[in-house]
Parts: structure tokens; sequence; C-alpha cells
């Protein structure tokens, strides 16, 4: 077939394709989004070939039968799937420069989606060829609508997945790391293959019974008479219904998601005056139901009155119970998000805490946005802004990490933060962080009106007088007057230098080995999680495999293993702070060789850079506990268990028995009440429990745990008066902000009550 020009054309652009893609992260080794951006490739390539072979074939070759016509077709389509073989290997030859750590389950995507789009792509040429006269713009217009209905599916269903005849499958657009083949796309793809076969042979028909001097309308009709006749009907009618139950139920085969069948999914509905909360009531009770409901109504308030909105549509909010079920029924797991133009959010009901108020912004500020969107065409005012109406972002305000970021690290290029290629090729949270400050500054600069219209415009000179660059320089201006210390250079190291998705490697297989690892630890099957976690760590460097891997070793008692890995690969990393998360772990293992001075330092490392609430909480509770040699066995023997918190509560619970006045047993015992919702006995232990200077940190958690007891036991004003009290320990302006947040929400409860 290269003796044809066409074909020697689709080969050249097939090998530059590919040599581009080689020099593009995400695009440069064998895996999805390589076969996905070939799977398009081909499907214009072998349409247009398809169409061409067809219009060369003569009269003389429809004489018996179409043998010879169907030869030549074939012949054709067997080039034009030979010729994916190009693509194929120039990015597996790219193997030995660029680190492909699934070769296989990237051979499966290259099978699924081009290796499928090739002959269906041709089929559709081959009959676009036969019945009309214009076969490339019909083409066109064919793949042209399926793509506008795919688009459609995406802006009013839920879903952000889609499954197309050319290109196969699309996950949406997500932070997610984890992209593993969909049951359903081996299903989508017998249908693609089925549905290839049916325009062959409708192509054949057509080619066999019309004449060339027929218009379109005449061989159409002369194919459905065909196809009716009595040696085809029973065909007919079985590919007819084959394909019609396949509609009816696309979205038990997981194919599409409606709103209908994501709440049959969920089950369960509750309704307040602004929302409709879809859930899992086996896994959310009556009660917490209720408490949900008000946090999705005072967050809403908080939305409106920060946007100076006294109106609000009703907004459906979609609660999964798990990130396995969310990525199942739309696509995305990890990544919560809003659907503004349909007034929807969808999160996990783990998420609900720290997420509903970013993602409700979006929805609220949906008549601020452009049309049809109802956001901004900027990302970065899309998600500043809704930073910015957020409140803290861990245990800092936004500006204080964008001040340290801006000493600390190679300064990204803010103004490309408000386009899409900027905004999103940088790590996920120094975009969201830098962006959210600038939106701060220029609200608190300017008021919110202006910030509002420039969040539908773009245009900051129209709405502010002065360029984008001009306002970056007052806000950098501004960021030098932020205090910035050692501890916030820490965090700025361990929260702002994991590399982006683009930059890491094998970010596919990674997400996908550490999900199946994590599943082998959370079973107590150590062994084989840390053989999991120590591969893929060694293989790709992964700081979530190396965390497994030395929590896996934690629980096996291996703890020469973690004093060596701190030994040999933090210390001596250009930025040892970035693995302060793993300080935790490698204490824990200090304390139980016998070196407390060791832990010492490691938990103070942790609990000084503050890098989040858990992680702050942890180090001062081991730090108060090594302050005080009699606690250590029962402390250890607490740690080291991986027991339910049936068994641990009988660990902490010998401790009192011990040492009836320690306040750090009942500050731990009150924790875990609380986290099983027994407030009352949670309160009482909280009560008994009391750090004052001696550990001010500590007891502003108290204070704060104490404060969410009363809450919860509907004693507002008690609780609003914990929160007051708990910064008279710890006065940061981050927490300032956080229990003024609290504050807020016990007012509007004693108010407001539960829906």
């Amino acid at each position: 077939m290269l003796r044809f020009r066409r074909f020697r054309i689709a080969a050249a652009v097939y090998l530059v394709v590919a040599l581009v893609c080689t020099q593009i992260p995400l695009l440069d080794y064998l895996g999805y989004e390589f076969s996905f951006v070939v799977g398009l490739i081909s499907s214009g390539i072998s349409g247009l070939l398809a169409i061409g072979f067809a219009r060369e074939i003569g009269p003389d070759e429809a004489e018996s039968g179409n043998r010879r016509a169907r030869r030549t077709v074939f012949g054709a389509l067997g080039a034009a799937m030979a010729l994916l073989a190009i693509p194929l290997t120039v990015i597996s030859c790219n193997a030995l420069v660029v680190k492909n750590c699934s070769f296989v389950q990237g051979l499966a995507f290259f099978l699924l989606l081009p290796c499928f789009s090739t002959p269906f792509a041709f089929a559709l040429g081959v009959f676009c060829a036969g019945i009309f006269r214009f076969a490339r713009t019909w083409y066109g217009v064919i793949a042209a609508v399926t793509l506008c209905y795919n688009a459609a599916l995406g802006y009013f269903t839920p879903a952000i997945f889609s499954y197309n005849v050319f290109y196969g499958y699309f996950p949406g657009f997500t932070y997610d790391e984890l992209l593993e083949i969909p049951p359903a796309l081996a299903w989508f793809r017998l249908i693609t293959a089925v549905l290839a076969a049916l325009l062959l042979a409708m192509a054949i028909i057509v080619r066999r019974y019309a004449a060339p001097g027929h218009s379109a309308a005449q061989k159409i009709v002369i194919l459905l008479q065909e196809l009716v006749q009595p040696r085809r009907v029973i065909f007919t009618a079985a590919a007819a219904v084959g394909l019609a139950l396949v509609y009816v139920f696309r979205c038990d085969m997981g194919l599409e998601a409606t709103t209908e069948s994501i709440r049959a999914a969920l089950g369960s509905e509750y309704r307040t005056e602004h929302f409709i909360i879809v859930y899992s009531g086996r896994d959310v009770s009556a009660d917490e139901i209720r408490w949900i409901a008000a946090e999705h109504e005072f967050r809403l308030f908080q939305v409106m009155r920060d946007l100076s909105l006294t109106r609000q549509r009703t907004i459906t909010s979609f609660l999964y119970p798990t990130e396995e079920m969310k990525r199942r029924l739309i696509g995305a797991g990890a990544t919560d998000f809003a659907k503004p133009w349909s007034a929807q959010i969808h999160l996990t009901e783990q998420s609900i805490w720290h997420s509903l108020r970013h993602e409700l912004v979006h929805v609220v500020a949906a008549p601020f946005g452009v049309p049809v969107l109802h956001a901004s065409l900027s990302p970065g005012l899309t998600e500043g802004i809704a930073m910015a109406l957020s409140g803290t972002w861990g245990s800092r305000t936004l500006h204080q990490y964008a001040a340290a970021m801006r000493i600390y690290t190679p300064a990204p290029d803010i103004s490309g933060l408000m386009s899409v290629r900027g905004f999103f090729t940088q790590s996920s949270s120094i975009s969201y962080v830098l962006a959210g400050s600038f939106c701060r500054f220029l609200i608190d600069r300017f008021g919110i009106r202006k910030a509002m219209l420039v969040y539908r415009s773009g245009d900051f000179e129209a709405n502010y007088g002065r360029s984008l660059e001009s306002l970056l320089q007052q806000w950098q201006r501004f960021l030098t007057r932020v205090p910035v210390n050692d501890g916030d250079r820490d965090a700025v190291d361990a929260l702002f230098r994991r590399p982006p998705i683009f930059r890491k490697v094998c970010v596919r297989a990674v997400a996908a080995r550490n999900r199946d690892a994590a599943k082998e630890f959370a079973g107590k099957r150590y062994a084989n999680a840390e053989a999991m976690y120590e591969a893929t760590y060694r293989e790709t460097g992964s700081f979530e495999a190396l965390g497994g891997y030395l929590a896996s070793a934690l629980r096996l008692g291996q703890w020469d293993l973690l004093m060596h890995a701190y030994d040999s690969a933090m210390v001596r990393d250009p930025h040892p702070a970035r693995f302060l998360p793993l300080y935790l772990l490698v204490g824990d293992a200090a304390w139980e060789l016998g070196m407390p001075d060791s832990a010492a330092h490691l938990y103070a490392a942790l609990k000084g850079a503050a890098i989040s609430a858990d992680y702050t909480n942890a180090a001062s509770i081991r730090l108060h506990a090594l302050g005080d040699p009699s606690m250590w066995r029962q402390f250890l023997a607490y740690l080291a268990s991986d027991d339910p918190d049936s068994a641990r509560e009988a660990i902490l619970d010998s401790a009192t028995r011990v040492m009836p006045a320690r306040s750090l047993v009942d500050y731990m015992m009150g924790r875990m009440f609380c986290r099983q919702n027994r407030f009352a006995e949670s309160l009482k232990r909280l009560s008994t429990a009391a750090f004052g200077v001696a550990d001010p940190q500590l007891e502003t958690f108290r204070l704060e745990l104490e404060g969410e007891d009363l809450l919860r036991l509907k004693r507002y004003q008690e609780a609003r008066s914990a929160f007051w009290i708990s910064l008279n320990w710890v006065d940061t302006e981050a927490a300032e902000m956080d229990a003024g947040d609290r504050i807020e929400r016990c007012d509007w409860l004693a108010e407001h009550g539960l829906p």
C-alpha cells in the first residue's frame, strides 16, 4: 500500500505525531494519554483513507458479487491497521529514554483505543463514500455529532467521563493520578467492533444494489429495503434490538451516568431549604445527615454573604461513601468538583468538612461567570476566588504560604497562573495557594464587586484601571511585608516541593501500585504491603510509596530499617524537610529503639513546621508523652497496636488505672470517643484533661475538641466559649480565623438549629 501517496502521507503523519509526543510529559511513554492521542489521529487518517480507496473502486470491480471490491477495501483496512505500528514502535523505543513502569497496561490501552478506533473510522469512511457525494463532509459531520453528544453528556449529566467510538474513553479532567482500564471499556469496544462490521456490511449492500448515479436518499431507501428482505430481516432485527438494549442499559453497563442513575446507586435523599443532598443511607445515619445538612446551609450562608447575594437556586449535593464508588459513577475519585451551570457539587463523605465551602463558591459565583459555563475562563480566577473565600489552607493563611514560597522556592510564572496552561502545569497546591492569595489581596484591597467583574471578563485593565502585571507587582510587594520564619520554610519544603502530575515518574502505574499496596496494608498483610511499596519506591522514587514502605516496616517491627531510611535518604536530601510527614514514623522507630532524644528531635521538627493540624496534634501528643518516662511502656504499646478501637481503648484504660491523673490519657480517650460519635463520654474525658502552659498547643487542641463535643450535644454557647478560649493558648492569624469560623458556626446553629 505504500505505493499510494495517501498512505505515505499517513505514515509520515503518524511518525511526526509520535516523535512530538516523545517530547511532551505524560505523552512520552506508552500509556493512556499517548493511546488517546493516537486514537484521535487514527480516526481522522483512517476515515480519509477509506473514503479515498472506496471512491477509486470502479464499476469493473463491482462484478462477481463485489469480491474484488471487498478484497481492495479489506486490504486497505489491513494497511491502515498496520500503520499503527509506526507510533507504537516509536513510543516503545522511547522507553529506552523515558521510564515506563507498566508497558503491558499501556499496550492494553493502545489495543483498546486506536486499534478499535481505526477499523471503526475506516468502516464509517467506506459507508460515507458509498452513500454520500460529499463523503468527507458527512464523515466530519458524523464525527462532530458524536463529540457534541459526549460534550452534552459532560454538561447535562453529573459524570465527567465519556465513551466515544473515535477516541474510545475519556476519564475527564481531574487531578486523580489513578487511571486504570475501566471494565466498561471492554464492553464498549466490543460494541464498537459490531458497529464497524454493520457499517461495512451496509456499505457492501449499497455498492451491490445501488447505481453510482443514485442520490443519497435513493441509496438509503434501497439499503432499508434490502435490510428488511426475508434473508436479512432476522439479522437486521437482532442488530436493532441489540443496539436498543445497549442504549437502554447504558448506565447499568457503566457507559454513561445520569442524575437518576446516580441517585438510584446512592439510594437516599435529604432536602433542606436550599439543597437536595443525595447520599448513601447505608453509610450515613439519620442523625449524621442532619448535621451534614446543617453544614451545607451554614457554608452557603457564608458564601452568599461574602458575595453579597440574597437569592440562590436549589443546589444538588452528591455525597459518595468512598472514592472508589465516586470514580466508578462519575469518573473522579480523589477530586471533588462542582458544575456551576447545573448547580451540582460532588464530594466524598470524608471531604465534606474541608471541601464543601470551596465547591459552593463555584456554584454561588455562577451568575458572575461567562455564559454557558457560568465560571471564569481563567482557572486562576475560578479557583483563586474559591480559595480566597474559603478561609485558611492548612495551618497558615494563604498570604503566609505565598510569602514563604516567594522566598524559599523557585518563583513560578505568577502571571501564567491566570491561563489554563500556566495553572495546570504547576503543582496543584502551588497553583491553588498562589492564585488564592492573589485573589484575596484583590478582594481586600479593591472589594468583592471588582473581583467578580473581572471574574466574568478577565479584563484587569478595564476593572482595576491597571494591568495584570501591575497588580501582581503590588501583590508581591505586599507579600514582602508578611512575616516568614524557619518553620515556614520547612512547611514549604513539605507541602510544595512535590512535582506536578506531568513531571512524576510513571504516575499512573505508581498510583495503581500504591492503591494495591494500601489494600494489603489495610488488610494487615504488612509483609506484602512492604514488598509492594519497596519495589515501587526503588523503581520510581515515589514519596507515597516511601511512606507506605516505612509504615509497613513500622508495623512489622523493623525499627532499624526506618532509621536507615532516615540516615541514607532523608537527611542527605537537599531539602530534607520535604520528608517531614515521615518523621512521625521514624520518630516512633527511634523511640522503640530506646533513642528518646532522637525521637523528640523528629517530633519537634514536625510540630514546628505545622504542616497540618493532624500532624501537629500527633507530634504534640508524642512529645508530651516523652516528657514522662512512666508513660512510655503504655504509650509505645498503644502506638504499636493495630487492633480495633475497642482494644486500643483497653490499652489507654489500663494506663488510666495506673496513672489516674494523667491528662494525656484522658485527652486521647476523648479523641477516640469523639471519633466514635460518643460525644458525652468524650466531653467527660476532655474536661478532666488540662495541659495549660505546660503544652499550649495540646491545650488548644483539647479546647477545640471539647468545643466540637459541645456543638454536637447542641450546647452551642458553651461550645462558642471553648473555641474562644482556645485562642488564649495559640493565637496565630490562621488560628484566629479558624476559631472565628467555628464560633460563627455555633452562632448560626443557635439561631437556626438543625434542618
